[in-house]
């Protein structure tokens, strides 16, 4: 998934491609999405669930992107 994304931010030279900014903003985005998923989560998170990012976290991000 994420290569496709990369793919796209390739392909789109603009101001917000330049210099890593869009690949940090992706990531940030999806870290937000992860908070808010793993927050619905009762109980105490394992350490493999606060490590991983899901597809599900980057959705937002990349609709976000293609808008």
């Amino acid at each position: 998934m994420l290569g496709g994304i990369f793919d796209k931010m390739a392909d789109h030279h603009d101001r917000e491609n330049g210099n890593g900014r869009a690949v940090r903003n992706l990531l940030e985005r999806a870290k937000r999405e992860q908070a808010l998923r793993l927050m619905a989560l009762s109980g105490k998170k394992t350490k493999e669930q606060l490590m991983l990012l899901t597809a599900e976290d980057f959705s937002g991000a990349v609709l976000e992107m293609e808008g």
